[in-house]
């Protein structure tokens, strides 16, 4: 089992405190597609070809934590400069659900704590995701 697999691919993925403006209304987009989960390599997630399963907990929880712990390819990761030029790497939140729904396909997760800011220029959102083994259960929440 890789100890803090998880909380590394959490800390990576979580949403950033400092979220968008209100201004930036949300809007359907034509954009292209983001790149689909590359397949091959034995310490990449599997690709998009592979259907989420959904069968109920059948595994351990050290090899869900030994799964969720690989390396997520380059390309998945997004970078995103603030205004004040602080540099924050993340993965989108889409691309965190599908490696979930392929190696942990029993998580669940739940909103903890919405705060605003007093200027309403920003949202933070705490987020709590829950793991099942057959053996154990893991919640994090950031």
């Amino acid at each position: 089992m890789a100890p803090g697999a998880l909380t590394r691919l959490l800390r990576v993925a979580s949403t950033p405190r400092m979220a968008r403006p209100f201004a930036a209304k949300s809007r359907a987009s034509r954009r292209p597609q983001d790149p689909e989960l590359p397949t091959g390599d034995e310490n990449d997630f599997a690709g998009s070809e592979v259907a989420a399963p959904t069968e109920s907990i059948d595994k351990p929880l050290a090899e869900v934590l030994k799964e969720l712990g690989k390396r997520v390819p380059d390309s998945l990761v997004k970078t995103r400069v603030e205004d004040n030029g602080f540099t924050m790497k993340y993965i989108p939140w889409h691309i965190v659900n599908k490696i979930l729904n392929i190696h942990a396909p029993a998580w669940s997760g739940e909103v903890r704590n919405i705060v605003y800011s007093s200027d309403g220029k920003s949202v933070s959102v705490v987020y709590r995701v829950t793991l099942h083994g057959i053996d154990a259960e893991l919640q994090v929440e950031k």
